[in-house]
């Protein structure tokens, strides 16, 4: 059973405004967000200050752990209780780090002197886990009113208040600070605080509160948890006066959903004759857009295991609309696993995408196969819209349909992918035959190497194209796409046996065609093995460092290390080196990419590739 932690019985004053409050009944449950929300002018700020112990008390009571503090308020702040709103109480002469801990000062040892190198020492572990990019050595009157209020909140998060009263808590903060806050209120909760959270913002207490209520004209018209306003959204603002303007467009129910069977029924004959998946994926797109009368629908695609989106479909009702979320933003979307809304109203929202056209509406749902999200629909409105549990029921089912496709298309895959196996793998073959030619002519010109330098070339480059095909082998899901990062850790498995050279890697999860994988795994195959040939000669240990990052639409390959570094002599376009031709020629014809060799500004040798992205992974994305 949930603790109540505090709670509010039949309270009723006014606050020097003149706002009444009437008859109020709230609690809070112990580790949990309770949004009070209203538009202006209903009582939410009398709510604040009543609590606060200021304005104009008439009747109520109000318990902290069963114990009756009405009369006692004074008395249990900065102890229990803690409240936040724009006068953050800061002392504008001090440092940050000197607010931080006023009053609590530690005290050096064995002596009653302040311990100020602690002080800092404290301030700067508090920022670094709560990731506040403040200067804690400023004086508060430096800080701008976005940064005292940040101060504030972490204040808050040092002195372990059980309860947190918060009035406007966004107000002065722009985006990343809002992020930041909303990150903050998430570890207060996990360690038990229990917050009131007062906003005139309703997308805030969707996206941050457990429960919510709304106060009109001085009282609690309603309660409900935040899990049924995300899927009824309009329950919630029909409590709100103000939001006719959001009414369903959908209102002929026996139509709407006579239009979600016919488009099922139609997805199901896709299912049943030879399609891609590709095609379904944009026939839904179109209709989720009909019938649920948006102007935009996305379909994002999910690797399960690396919570990585690896593609989208998309449609639009009209070229000026654009609303294709962040990466990150779906990855976060998908984590709460259930549907999601918001609007522009929300202060966050245009950092939610990567281009945003004519769009102030939209909702989520997310696609499942078996428990295990793999997608994300996304319907879009160039107005205010608010949907009804019923809608989210519809998106839902298109949701299972999207799902459906998913894995069929994954057994169709299972098949597919054997026979293009064997395809790769006489290819493969083919590839091995021309590289022990190559290897051959290249002997002819350096007859310094033994056979064994000869033979070991060459069961590298065999290892490495195999290497490609031992992952595939191992692809549950029945795609033609590979992890450039598992290729990567897979070609540097074969070097971990060389205990004098250790190997780091920085690596995102980027998604590639199989028939791009071998190429792929040659480069890095030559490039680490030219390290442990060249870089390290009579040194005792070296590190090899290789990093994949996905930037400004290039994939960005870097292998360096700490050895030599290149000889004055260095020329990459007259070397005698079949690896490095191999490399160079797969970088240029293959991907028209570029490759340079340089020496590392501290000792040793980087190699920086440039790969476009639509020349190699799945989509571009902005």
């Amino acid at each position: 059973m949930n603790e109540v932690i505090f709670e509010i019985k039949g309270l009723s004053g006014t606050n020097q405004d003149g706002y009444s409050l009437k008859k109020i009944d709230f609690d809070l449950v112990k580790g949990e967000v309770h949004a009070l929300v209203g538009e202006k002018g209903m009582g939410k700020k009398a709510f604040y200050e009543l609590l606060l112990g200021s304005g104009d008390y008439e009747q109520g009571q109000i318990y902290i752990k069963n114990k009756n503090i009405t009369l006692h308020l004074n008395e249990v702040k900065n102890n229990k209780i803690s409240y936040l709103s724009d006068d953050v109480g800061l002392i504008d002469n001090f440092t940050v780090a000197e607010n931080l801990f006023l009053l609590n000062y530690p005290s050096k040892k064995y002596s009653p002197s302040i311990d100020w190198k602690k002080i800092n020492r404290m301030a700067k572990q508090l920022f670094d886990e709560l990731n506040v990019e403040i200067d804690y050595n400023k004086k508060v009157y430096e800080l701008s009113n976005e940064e005292q209020k940040i101060v504030a909140i972490a204040k808050l998060y040092l002195i372990k208040p059980e309860v947190i009263i918060m009035h406007e808590p966004t107000d002065n903060l722009g985006a990343k600070s809002i992020i930041l806050l909303y990150k903050i209120i998430n570890k207060m909760k996990k360690r038990g605080a229990s917050i009131i959270y007062v906003t005139n913002e309703w997308e805030e207490a969707l996206k941050i509160a457990d429960r919510i209520s709304v106060l009109s004209r001085g009282v609690i018209v309603g309660t409900m948890e935040s899990s049924e306003a995300k899927a009824n959204p309009r329950k919630l603002l029909n409590l709100i006066s103000g939001w006719n303007r959001m009414e369903s467009k959908n209102e002929d129910v026996d139509h709407y959903s006579l239009e979600v069977l016919n488009v099922v029924f139609k997805a199901a004959e896709f299912l049943t004759s030879n399609y891609e998946l590709e095609d379904v994926l944009k026939f839904l797109v179109n209709h989720i857009t009909k019938v649920m009368n948006s102007d935009n629908c996305i379909i994002y695609l999910i690797d399960e295991e690396t919570d990585s989106v690896i593609d989208y479909v998309d449609y639009n009702k009209s070229k000026d609309i654009d609303a294709k979320l962040k990466r990150n933003v779906v990855i976060d979307i998908i984590k709460e696993n259930e549907s999601y809304y918001t609007t522009d109203n929300d202060r966050e929202f245009k950092a939610y995408f990567t281009n945003l056209k004519n769009i102030k509406t939209i909702i989520c749902v997310p696609v499942l196969i078996r428990s295990h999200i793999t997608g994300l629909i996304q319907i879009s409105y160039r107005d205010y819209y608010a949907h009804s549990e019923k809608e989210i029921m519809y998106l839902s089912t298109f949701a299972r349909q999207v799902a459906i496709a998913i894995e069929d298309t994954r057994l169709m895959g299972n098949s597919a992918l054997l026979q293009e196996s064997h395809h790769r793998i006489k290819n493969n073959l083919q590839t091995i035959i021309s590289l022990i030619k190559l290897q051959k002519k290249f002997t002819k010109k350096d007859s310094s190497k033994t056979i064994d330098d000869i033979i070991n070339d060459i069961i590298s480059r065999i290892k490495s194209i195999a290497a490609v095909h031992d992952l595939l082998s191992r692809e549950k899901q029945g795609r033609s796409i590979i992890n450039f990062k598992e290729i990567i850790k897979i070609i540097t498995k074969f070097y971990n046996n060389n205990e004098k050279v250790n190997i780091k890697l920085i690596l995102d999860d980027i998604f590639i065609p199989y028939n791009k994988a071998t190429a792929i795994a040659l480069i890095i195959n030559e490039l680490i093995n030219n390290c442990y040939k060249h870089a390290f000669k009579n040194q005792n240990k070296g590190i090899v460092r290789v990093s994949c990052k996905n930037q400004n639409n290039n994939i960005v390959l870097l292998v360096s290390d700490n050895g030599h570094g290149l000889p004055e002599s260095f020329d990459i376009d007259n070397l005698n080196s079949l690896g490095i031709s191999i490399v160079q020629s797969i970088i240029l014809n293959e991907f028209e990419g570029q490759i340079e060799f340089k020496n590392n500004n501290n000792k040793g040798t980087v190699v920086e590739i440039i790969l476009p992205e639509d020349k190699l992974a799945l989509t571009k994305w902005e």
